[in-house]
């Protein structure tokens, strides 16, 4: 069975969604790091995290059977990216997923930049005080 953490108080749709796909989800408020955070890793196959967990190589590294890491957060920076691409690479089913999941991500992207746009348009339009630059 296909086991994923999503830590940092994920909102509960990427719970309901990956129990649609058939994983078995554990939700954490919290952020983890250190030894807690390395047990996690490798007692999971997918990990979700915010901009608190930090994801550095010697945690990537311990977890040999991780398929997935997701970043529920702007940017990637807490995650050490060329030790999770090396980790990746050590097998195509990895890549795989690696490449699903970034696809997925620039669809979600793409979705996001939609509602921006929509809502901006929806957004009273303030008028500007004279003078003002």
């Amino acid at each position: 069975m296909t086991t994923a953490i999503l830590l940092e108080n994920i909102h509960p749709s990427a719970t309901a969604r990956l129990g649609e796909g058939g994983l078995t989800v554990e939700r954490r408020t919290g952020a983890l790091a250190g030894d807690a955070l390395r047990e996690a890793l490798s007692s999971h196959d997918l990990v979700g995290i915010r901009s608190a967990t930090h994801l550095r190589a010697d945690d990537i590294r311990s977890a040999p059977d991780l398929l997935s890491i997701g970043c529920f957060c702007i940017g990637t920076s807490q995650v050490d990216l060329e030790a999770a691409t090396a980790a990746a690479s050590r097998s195509q089913r990895a890549v795989l997923e690696h490449a699903i999941g970034g696809g997925a991500g620039r669809v979600r992207g793409r979705d996001a930049a939609a509602r921006i746009r929509k809502n901006a348009l929806a957004m009273p339009q303030w008028p500007r005080r004279s003078g003002a630059s």
